[in-house]
């Protein structure tokens, strides 16, 4: 005889936390296997359009020991890795670089006026980087304040 369960009825709080599917994370240097979730999580990064997420993704996994990010332990079927969060330093150094920096400026001189100037004086003489960090909003909390230390300390 099968079990069958019925979805129509309500559950107590016991049998959903059984249901509960238990995912392990790992914390990785990006790689190629990660691209493709990687660009998926970065669309919704305000400082890009659309056709410069693809190559913030290529820097983050060209620059992979200055980024950190969080997969799940088990790749898809298709060999990918699943990007849960992403944390690294961008240098703003190339073509994209340079519109990530006019895109600042241009929002400092609509919401900083009074500090627009030196702000474009600081992104336009001096070598900077752009710290990513974003993550889905389902991640559980407690792995945030692992991955932020284990990035900075991996920066040391």
């Amino acid at each position: 005889m099968e079990d069958v369960v019925d979805f129509t009825k309500k559950h107590s709080e016991e049998d959903e936390a059984e249901a509960l599917e238990q995912i392990e994370f790992t914390f990785l240097e990006p790689a190629e296997t990660m691209y493709h979730s990687l660009k998926n999580l970065l669309l919704g990064y305000s400082t890009c359009t659309g056709n410069q997420v693809p190559q913030l993704a290529d820097k983050i996994i060209e620059k992979k020991n200055l980024s950190l990010a969080i997969i799940e332990d088990e790749q898809d079927d298709d060999g990918l890795d699943t990007v849960f969060s992403i944390i690294g330093l961008v240098e703003l150094n190339d073509t994209l670089g340079k519109q990530i920096k006019e895109f600042f400026i241009k929002k400092c001189r609509t919401h900083c006026k009074e500090k627009a100037a030196a702000i474009a004086e600081i992104l336009q003489k001096k070598q900077v980087c752009m710290l990513i960090n974003d993550r889905f909003v389902n991640l559980p909390p407690k792995l945030v304040p692992i991955q932020h230390q284990t990035f900075t300390s991996e920066l040391k």
